[in-house]
């Protein structure tokens, strides 16, 4: 995960986590992106109503939460947005069908031929 300044392109925090969810890690980078810029003499507030964006991996209860908390505009889509935007309505048939793949009932034990 990297977390970056907008303004000047600069990474203020960097870490990298044992599980691929991110539900749960907008928390651990803005406490280490703080400690961060606390090093370089700003403020600890620093983070207050700057805007912070993610994808839709780190929408969750415990992330919004977390942007609340520290007073961050926010943005992240949640992860259900395709399903009522009318525009993803038709995407099914779009997607090249894939070749079949084979399944348990395609294979038979030939006992007289394992040795």
């Amino acid at each position: 995960q990297a977390l970056a300044d907008k303004k000047h392109q600069v990474i203020v925090h960097g870490e990298a986590f044992g599980n691929g969810q991110d539900h749960e890690h907008v928390g651990p980078m803005i406490e280490g992106a703080r400690q961060n810029v606390k090093e370089i003499g700003l403020a600890e507030d620093y983070f207050k109503g700057k805007l912070f964006t993610a994808d839709s991996d780190y929408h969750s209860a415990a992330n919004m939460q977390t942007c609340e908390q520290e007073g961050l505009d926010a943005y992240i889509p949640d992860n259900k947005f395709r399903t009522r935007d009318p525009r993803f309505s038709r995407q099914e048939r779009h997607r090249p069908k894939g070749e079949k793949k084979f399944t348990l009932d395609d294979f038979r034990y030939k006992d007289e031929a394992d040795q």
